[in-house]
């Protein structure tokens, strides 16, 4: 990344919130990670005491909140499963597990009560500002934090990278289609899947993996993804400071994602190039086309040494 955007993001601030975040935080925004304050929520309070036990890691800052988040204020029964990451408020359904050899993750091991609040609510008492990020994996809460989070959608955050089901593992799970339509209530729309996984019905191996026996090879239906969802410049205001500051927010999170042509257009968007230029000393253009630049150079580089591989290969 750029040590221009770089220092773009440490003078305008940027928060990166991870809802859901057991394991540790997301890799997106690594090559910013130096200037990003992140913020994590994970209700179970074990993996919570442990995220907060380690180091800061690669970001500028670090806190992780014991609380889940949701539509209200309140508590709920949080499902622990076999499986960890498959814990959830919903009911897992165990047919659907045992239909793609996955039984096994959803062991029903413990129920405990756990706080919930609205994003909203949380980010204002905990003053945290400039959450422009925000990466969710909750197996099938999604709506319900999505509106908590009305203003923090409407006034503030600019990519959000969501898992989405495509078919439901958990009793009433919300599907890819209802994620979609309310994340576009809010401006923000799809840009492409950063992961997509497919389950086979005899096997947990996924591919490039194969599975031994008689037939190695299959692919299996498309269950979960995680979609990147990008705010359309254009259905933003340019008209003040704090406007322009999350337009540069949304070109710097586009280009974290190779999207130069998105991160462009948040920077056409009224006088926020001249801000940037003027204001802050920081020519936000020219570090676009370098990066652009350079992963096309390493584009090019990339498809000459295939090309020398096949013409190898093929003798």
């Amino acid at each position: 990344m750029e040590d221009t955007l770089i220092g773009l993001v440490k003078r305008i601030g940027l928060t990166a919130l991870d809802v859901g975040a057991r394991g540790g935080g997301n890799s997106d925004l690594l090559e910013i990670a130096g200037a990003v304050d992140f913020v994590g929520f994970e209700p179970d309070a074990q993996e919570c005491a442990r995220l907060n036990g380690g180091a800061a890691g690669p970001w500028r800052s670090a806190r992780f909140l014991p609380v889940a988040l949701g539509a209200q204020r309140g508590e709920f029964d949080l499902n622990l499963y076999s499986k960890r990451g498959c814990s959830s408020k919903l009911v897992a359904r165990m047919e659907v597990g045992e239909r793609f050899s996955r039984g096994d993750f959803l062991h029903l091991e413990q129920v405990v009560r756990v706080p919930c609040a609205p994003l909203d609510e949380v980010l204002r008492e905990a003053e945290i500002t400039a959450p422009a990020s925000m990466k969710i994996d909750v197996q099938g809460m999604e709506i319900e934090v999505f509106d908590g989070a009305l203003t923090t959608l409407r006034d503030h955050l600019c990519a959000v990278r969501t898992e989405v089901a495509f078919f439901p593992l958990y009793e009433q799970q919300p599907l890819f289609a209802e994620v979609d339509q309310r994340l576009r209530r809010d401006g923000l729309v799809p840009m492409r899947w950063l992961e997509s996984h497919e389950w086979r019905r005899f096997s947990k191996r996924k591919l490039p993996s194969m599975q031994p026996g008689p037939m190695p090879f299959s692919r299996g239906q498309l269950m979960h993804a995680d979609v990147l969802y990008l705010q359309q410049p254009e259905a933003l205001d340019c008209n003040t400071e704090a406007q322009m500051q999350r337009l540069l927010r949304l070109a710097v999170l586009a280009a974290c994602h190779e999207h130069y042509d998105h991160a462009l257009a948040a920077l056409q968007r009224g006088q926020t190039e001249q801000y940037a230029r003027e204001g802050l000393n920081v020519d936000v253009r020219l570090a676009l086309q370098n990066l652009s630049k350079a992963r096309a150079g390493l584009g090019r580089r990339l498809g000459l040494r295939l090309l020398r591989w096949l013409q190898n290969r093929l003798g």
